[in-house]
C-alpha cells in the first residue's frame, strides 16, 4: 500500500498537541492515523530535526533561524508551551527519533524543506531511513525537484513525490 493513502496526520495531531512533536505524533496514532506528516530541517551541526518553520519563533521559546542552532541548543528549547502549558518541556525531535518511534506504528510522510534538500546529500538522507529500517514505511516529498529525482535514482525502492505550489489562475 502506498504510504500516501489513508488517514495522514499533518504535523501529527496538531489540533490536539503542539505540531511536529512526539506528543502530536502519539496523539495522531491514538486517534487512528495511519501515517504522520513531518517537516525536516537541517541544524547548524547538520542533524535533521522535525520542525515546519525555518525560524524558531512561532513554535518554540527560541527565536531566529533554526539553522543557526546546533542540535544541543535546539534540545534546550521548549516546543510545547506555546500550544498549552501541559506540553511544557516538549522538545524538537530529530528525524531519527521519529523514525525509530514510528517503526511498526505508522507510516511517515517526510517533507524535506527546500534549504535542507539543497544542502543534504541524498546518500546521507537515505542512510538515516535505512538505519531506522523504515524504507517500506516512509514517503519523501519536497518542492526541490533535483533532490526528489536524485533520491529516486539513489534509492529506487523509496516512495518519493514532488510537491508543487498552486498554479496561477
Amino acid at each position: 500500500m502506498s504510504s500516501l493513502r489513508g488517514i495522514i496526520a499533518h504535523r501529527g495531531a496538531s489540533a490536539w498537541a503542539p505540531e511536529n512533536t512526539m506528543a502530536a505524533f502519539e496523539k495522531a496514532v491514538e486517534l487512528g492515523a495511519e501515517a504522520i506528516e513531518v517537516d525536516v530541517q537541517l541544524t547548524a551541526d547538520r542533524v535533521l530535526v522535525v520542525l515546519h518553520d525555518d525560524t524558531l519563533d512561532r513554535t518554540t521559546n527560541g527565536s531566529g533561524p533554526l539553522n543557526r542552532n546546533t542540535l544541543a541548543q535546539l534540545k534546550d528549547l521548549d516546543a510545547g508551551s506555546w500550544f498549552d502549558s501541559k506540553f511544557a518541556g516538549e522538545q524538537i525531535p530529530t528525524l531519527k527519533e521519529v523514525l525509530v518511534w514510528a517503526r511498526g506504528r505508522c507510516r511517515v510522510d517526510i517533507e524535506v524543506k527546500t534549504r535542507t534538500a539543497r544542502e543534504i546529500p541524498v546518500q546521507d538522507f537515505a542512510r538515516i531511513i535505512n538505519e531506522a529500517d523504515m524504507e517500506s514505511q516512509v514517503a519523501i516529498t519536497s518542492f526541490e525537484r533535483d533532490f526528489v529525482e536524485a533520491l529516486q535514482r539513489y534509492c529506487p525502492r523509496l516512495e518519493v513525490g514532488l510537491l508543487i505550489s498552486p498554479l496561477p489562475p
